[in-house]
């Protein structure tokens, strides 16, 4: 018979070994507390050094503004200067204290030397503009871009705990990039990728042989820029030496871009590249006011239901002879169903006549078809076109819409405004809303004696040619892309001062030689095509809207 006896050992190696591993478990959390508490200090002040440059090159980079200047430039880097300084709650030195070729000279008068850091309250920090590519603290994508503020802070950061543990004091630091581009679109297109279409392949696109001639301006869409055939292209000009073109292609084709260095070109024939990679905004003008007196309903297209208005009109015109003599076959303003001008004849969109107490004279809101037959002319000054969702420009073969140029040789009462003949005066440039930065305001027309146009005073704010509507039942915000109201093909042409607004629109223009004066287009998307010569002019302010830029990724 088996028997067992239990025997107990007490062995000291034991004991020893669980104190060791009690005492490297409390090391751990010890050391693992030091990082969080470390690393979140870390984060912390990562992110009030990022919005110090953030603040400091947003503030220099306003002054950038076409065309420009050294001192715009050195007035820039003084602007980022005193930000950061205000920002960090430091005091720079007067000039430059670093050996070499800035030294002596006032801080902003030139960019700071690579890798001679101006030193305040323990910061090291770097601005530029242009931002400089051979300092190993910009990496970004404007190396060279006079028209781009960069600034760069770092600082030996404490650590409270992990220094015990032999972990030092890392080095801190952050930047960030602005310009003041993109602000003078003569083009925009606003559709991104994966948005409705109605079939169009990509958002702007040149072919078919035409020219795109953009004109002290830039342009810009959100997806798929596109030049199609080698007599195809679009070509920048201006009037001042810095004038370039500026392309938003922040989503590409997986392809790459649509067209090749040849297509896209400046004055001189050089091949024009982006030089702003990011999104376009819809500049969201406000719609037109079309009010009418107390009792029928008040207030602006956007504020009100479709129902409040009076009866749509529609009108056959009988037109006047072309270029216009005798009777004029005038149109006063207001709210159409349909306008339809008969073959070869003129019809004068006319803000002064049958003018209405209350009523916000110079804007046709057209519900249903503006139809311009074969070699027809609808031409006014002083006034907006307003389509609705439904509504629709219908421009048959030879057609031709002349919007505020003041052409007096074939619309007689541009003299109203001061208009000449032939290309027009300054003052008939504005249509009869305009707009600035999201706030409305009305030109006024003035009946008596004298017909008397007073255009805004302010340069700022643009007139507006033709708006539609973004919405189904008004023109408020809302609605969804994307629609073809705007259609102008068959030899038809157009020739306008203001804008275009039409940011659910697909805009078509083909096979037309005669489009002149363009201002200002934004649209859904836009074609053009027909092997036309297009110029497309911004007369418009430079507005120097600034942009953050670069941002460093991850902070």
């Amino acid at each position: 018979m088996l028997s067992f006896k239990r025997h107990v050992t007490n062995s000291p190696q034991g004991g020893q070994a669980l104190a060791i591993f009690a005492l490297f478990l409390t090391f751990v959390l010890l050391l693992s507390a030091a990082l969080v508490i470390d690393y979140g200090s870390w984060l912390k002040v990562r992110r009030d050094y990022q919005n110090a440059v953030d603040a400091a090159v947003l503030q220099g980079s306003v002054l950038l503004s076409r065309p420009v200047t050294v001192a715009k430039q050195v007035a820039a880097r003084q602007a980022v200067w005193t930000s950061l300084a205000a920002s960090l709650s430091v005091t720079l030195p007067v000039t430059d204290p670093n050996p070499g070729p800035n030294f002596g000279q006032p801080l902003w008068n030139a960019n700071t030397a690579i890798g001679a850091p101006i030193t305040a309250g323990g910061y090291r920090m770097w601005v530029s503009t242009p931002p400089l590519g051979a300092q190993a603290a910009y990496a970004g994508a404007y190396s060279g871009s006079n028209r781009v503020a960069y600034a760069w802070v770092e600082r030996n950061s404490e650590a409270f705990l992990g220094r015990i543990y032999g972990l030092g004091n890392p080095t801190i630091s952050s930047w960030a990039s602005a310009g003041s581009f993109p602000n003078r679109f003569a083009v925009i297109t606003l559709r991104k990728n994966g948005q409705p279409t109605n079939g169009n392949p990509t958002d702007l696109d040149v072919n078919g042989g035409t020219i795109l001639n953009v004109i002290d301006g830039d342009l810009g869409g959100n997806w798929g820029l596109s030049v199609n055939g080698v007599t195809s292209g679009i070509r920048f000009t201006g009037s001042t030496p810095d004038t370039y073109g500026v392309f938003l292609t922040e989503y590409v084709p997986a392809g790459g871009n649509g067209w090749t260095p040849s297509q896209i070109v400046d004055a001189a024939n050089n091949p024009v590249t982006p030089q702003y990679l990011a999104e376009v905004a819809d500049p969201a003008y406000p719609a037109p006011c079309l009010t009418y007196g107390v009792g029928v309903g008040s207030g602006c297209l956007e504020n009100r239901d479709i129902g409040a208005f009076p009866p749509d009109a529609s009108t056959n015109r009988t037109g006047d002879s072309c270029p216009i003599v005798g009777n004029v076959d005038r149109l006063p303003a207001g709210r159409y169903d349909d306008i339809t001008v008969p073959n070869g004849r003129c019809l004068v969109l006319d803000p002064t006549y049958s003018l209405v107490s209350g009523k916000t004279n110079g804007i046709f809101y057209i519900t249903g078809t503006l139809d311009i037959n074969n070699s027809g002319l609808v031409i006014g000054d002083g006034v907006t076109l307003v389509f609705a969702r439904g509504g629709d420009l219908d421009m048959n073969a030879g057609a031709t819409i002349s919007l505020n140029s003041g052409n007096a040789t074939l619309n007689p009462l541009a003299t109203a405004c001061g208009g000449t003949a032939l290309g027009g005066d300054t003052t008939c440039k504005y249509g009869a809303w305009a707009v600035k930065s999201g706030a409305a305001g009305v030109t006024t027309w003035a009946a008596g004696t004298t017909v008397a146009y007073t255009p805004p005073s302010d340069p700022f704010m643009k007139g507006m040619a033709v708006y539609v509507c973004k919405s189904a039942a008004s023109c408020g915000s809302g609605g969804g892309p994307s629609t073809n109201i705007l259609q102008m093909t068959s030899g038809s042409g157009i020739d306008y001062r203001g804008l275009i607004y039409a940011p659910f629109d697909n805009v078509k223009m083909a096979g037309q030689p005669t489009h002149n004066n363009i201002g200002q287009l934004v649209a859904w998307t836009a074609q053009f095509t027909g092997g036309s010569q297009i110029f497309q002019t911004y007369d418009g302010p430079d507005s120097t809207t600034p942009v953050l830029l670069e941002p460093r990724l991850g902070q």
